[in-house]
């Protein structure tokens, strides 16, 4: 089953800020293919030396997500934010959108839920343009 999803490394825009990485989602995110994530979730790379500033997840091709893949993104978030980093969420439409508001994650996104992969790097350039903009995406309890 887990042959159902994939992580995908996405080429960013040369106006992307340094220290952007951006990731589609494909298919189905469940308890059987979240370890999929782990490239992506890894706080060792995560928190190495030249670790990303913001990291991109692109929905636009997640056909659903269950909580265990809603469990590993809001970790994902924690771990950004401890080092100040950020996580934008782009493109999540129906069962994905649906999850992320129920959960109130959506919520807690706030500014860094947008609509499509050229609002998340326009998002990413707003942080790294404003450092005192850190503030959206504060660790979850």
């Amino acid at each position: 089953m887990s042959t159902l999803t994939r992580v995908v490394p996405l080429p960013l825009p040369a106006h992307a800020p340094a220290g952007t990485e951006a990731w589609l989602l494909e298919g189905a995110l469940f308890f059987g293919s979240v370890s999929k994530l782990e490239s992506v979730t890894d706080p060792r790379r995560l928190n190495a030396p030249g670790g990303p500033q913001a990291v991109i997840l692109d929905l636009s091709e997640t056909l659903s997500l269950d909580t265990s893949a809603l469990d590993a993104i809001e970790a994902l978030g924690r771990t950004l934010a401890k080092r100040r980093a950020h996580l934008i969420v782009a493109a999540a439409e129906d069962q994905p959108r649906s999850l992320l508001e129920r959960s109130g994650f959506a919520a807690h996104l706030g500014p860094n839920l947008v609509a499509d992969l050229d609002a998340a790097v326009a998002r990413a350039r707003a942080l790294a343009d404003t450092p005192s903009a850190a503030n959206a995406a504060a660790p979850r309890a």
